[in-house]
């Protein structure tokens, strides 16, 4: 029985570098305050772009493709196990690592404010539960829809990703977003076969000019309409569009390249040790920066061209630190 996935395996220590990266120049790209006396560098705002171009959403439809072969290695699990192990999978860190993060650093909000925002995913923490909504709401429909009945799920998913612009309460818009993702993960798995023997360099080139066109393409044509067009609904729906055509065609090219590593190469241990890391990574990242950034003299001691290249290595090593120490227990493997 296969244990692993290769070519998974290759994406996610890539994934979560990407991800602490782009938190790391956050506060360049306008996500984040610049800390007090840090100047604007327009360089690092365009990194911290390219790292998030795609990136998320690799994740979101990396899990639809794990859980895809889990359900053809041990079959499609009752509902109500489901729902308690991703509870305790995703719901039990979000909410346990979603205090600490209010008592830590949201603690000028009023409390039943935080309440929600930990209930809802708190900072980065909102990704937790996104996931868990994904892998409840897509169980929920292959059971009643039938596989030659799938277009109708792509088509459900595509439209609430179309308008995942207006809910702006608790956090409806990331949940509307990234279920497309999912699931276009999880149908490729069942092509998984026919990528390994069919992926080779044209490919894989071919995948990536496609990609950079159309993000060339889309981006010029959503700044244009932006630029001219009132904000309304329609203008939503076109950013959220020419989002969605890049986004896909960057995941599929990086999914393909994947593919195409892991037929030539057997990847090391130590790579694949880390890739199973990347969730503790995930939820520690975010706290490192943000004590670094905001309550640190490091943005003043160091140089602001330096500043988050700083903050992006001490963030890595420490989450991976973290993340090994934390699971040498018991409790620790369970919940990382």
């Amino acid at each position: 029985m296969k244990k692993n996935l290769d070519e998974v395996s290759f994406m996610r220590p890539i994934l979560i570098v990407l991800v602490v990266l782009y938190h790391a120049m956050a506060i360049h790209t306008g996500n984040w305050d610049l800390p007090e006396g840090t100047p604007q560098i327009g360089a690092y705002a365009a990194v911290g772009r390219i790292a998030y171009m795609f990136m998320l959403e690799a994740f979101v439809f990396m899990s639809g493709y794990v859980w895809a072969f889990q359900r053809e290695q041990r079959g499609a699990e009752p509902f109500g196990v489901l729902v308690k192990k991703k509870s305790y999978r995703l719901l039990v860190p979000c909410y346990l690592f979603g205090i600490l993060y209010a008592l830590l650093f949201e603690r000028a909000t009023p409390l039943m404010e935080n309440v929600v925002r930990v209930f809802t995913g708190i900072g980065h923490l909102w990704f937790l539960v996104m996931l868990f909504v994904c892998f409840v709401a897509l169980w929920a429909l292959l059971k009643w829809i039938p596989k030659t009945r799938w277009w109708g799920i792509f088509l459900l998913f595509t439209m609430l990703a179309l308008f995942s612009s207006y809910p702006q309460s608790f956090r409806l818009s990331n949940i509307m977003y990234y279920p497309l993702y999912f699931f276009f993960g999880y149908v490729m798995y069942s092509n998984r076969e026919h990528m390994m023997s069919r992926t080779n360099v044209g490919k894989v080139l071919s995948a990536w000019i496609v990609f950079l066109v159309l993000y060339a393409g889309l981006s010029y044509v959503r700044g244009r309409f932006m630029e001219q067009a009132d904000e309304g609904d329609l203008l939503e729906m076109l950013k959220k569009g020419c989002r969605l055509c890049y986004t896909i065609a960057g995941v599929m090219a990086f999914y393909i390249t994947s593919v195409w590593v892991v037929s030539k190469i057997k990847l090391p241990k130590w790579y694949i040790d880390v890739g199973a890391m990347c969730f503790g990574v995930y939820i520690f990242q975010q706290f490192i920066l943000q004590f670094l950034y905001y309550h640190t003299s490091l943005p003043v001691l160091s140089n602001p061209y330096l500043l988050p290249w700083e903050a992006f290595t001490v963030s890595l090593a420490g989450s991976l630190l973290l993340t090994w120490l934390i699971r040498k227990t018991n409790l620790g493997r369970k919940i990382l």
